[in-house]
């Protein structure tokens, strides 16, 4: 493998993913994007190793990165803020739901 080629790099970690070993998968990605700090793929990639590795924080980092990178300052900024008020509402949404299953399940005092 050549020591400067991106591609190499993003295409081994892909293989080291699909065989389930996300971590080196997640160190060639991270030697793709040292190369090539805009490759999305490769963070894109990493982003879904993050997951498999249980990394959700470096998931949702490089959910951001990746909008940025793909739609521009403008646009990545509009995504953000849509992704963020749609995590707001999905936590909020799943904490009144746990009240109301705890409201349900209390049988009534005598």
């Amino acid at each position: 493998m050549t020591p400067n080629d991106a591609d190499a790099y993003h295409g081994r970690g892909w293989s080291y993913a699909k065989m389930g070993e996300y971590d080196r998968a997640i160190k060639d990605y991270n030697e793709a994007l040292r190369i090539n700090p805009a490759n999305l793929k490769a963070v894109a990639n990493r982003r879904l190793a993050d997951v498999q590795n249980g990394d959700y924080q470096l998931a949702m980092v490089d959910q951001v990165r990746y909008l940025w990178l793909k739609f521009g300052k403008v646009d990545g900024m509009v995504l953000l803020v849509l992704l963020v008020v749609s995590i707001a509402l999905a936590l909020q949404f799943g904490i009144k739901r746990a009240r109301r299953i705890d409201v349900i399940g209390r049988r009534p005092q005598p």
